[in-house]
């Protein structure tokens, strides 16, 4: 993946619509000159498998499920990766002395999926959108926030206290794949929100 804005595209292809995990239609051409499919899933079935909300804490990391879609049972070499996370829910501390940044930790439920290595993506592992003030501090990086850790199926990003309920909606970018043959796993825009 050379540029975050064709990453951003293709994940965003995700459709909630329809009943059951289906393709629509014949692949399309994405800006880049990639082709990409639109997957379509029950929305019912996206929200089980985001599970609970995520309040992030010193020890919990929130979790983005990984699984795979085999659109049609006949033909179980076409499959898709599809990356679901959870809405975070931050919780600030008032002091002494108060809070006003926290390092969220987002780690995926899986390393790999069929034999192929899963990662976020290096610099634009998270992707925020719909923000009404910049909620986040840079766009994160590989790794759990401590000292030298890098790992890849972990990205953390520290989010800036502003106001109560500050909402925004971000995208996990989700390579499956070896460099240089990965592909996208496909995603939804579940919400980051400041409790307090």
């Amino acid at each position: 993946m050379n540029n975050s804005v064709s990453a951003i595209g293709i994940a965003a292809m995700l459709a909630l619509t329809g009943t059951g995990c289906t393709t629509g239609g014949e692949p399309r051409g994405g800006a880049d000159g990639r082709l990409f499919t639109k997957i379509q899933a029950n929305p019912d079935v996206i929200a089980a498998l985001g599970g609970a909300p995520c309040t992030p804490s010193a020890t919990e990391r929130c979790k983005v499920t990984i699984t795979k879609i085999v659109p049609d049972p006949a033909k179980p070499d076409i499959a898709y990766c599809l990356a679901v996370a959870p809405q975070v829910d931050v919780k600030f501390k008032d002091g002494p002395p108060r809070e006003t940044h926290k390092v969220v930790v987002w780690e995926l439920s899986l390393a790999s999926l069929d034999g192929r290595p899963l990662s976020f993506h290096a610099t634009n592992g998270l992707v925020f959108h719909n923000q009404t003030k910049p909620d986040h501090v840079g766009n994160g990086k590989h790794g759990d926030g401590t000292p030298g850790n890098k790992d890849a199926d972990k990205y953390n990003v520290t989010v800036k206290r502003n106001q109560p309920l500050d909402k925004s909606s971000y995208l996990p970018v989700v390579l499956w794949g070896t460099p240089g043959k990965e592909e996208l796993c496909a995603a939804v825009d579940p919400k980051i929100v400041n409790e307090n």
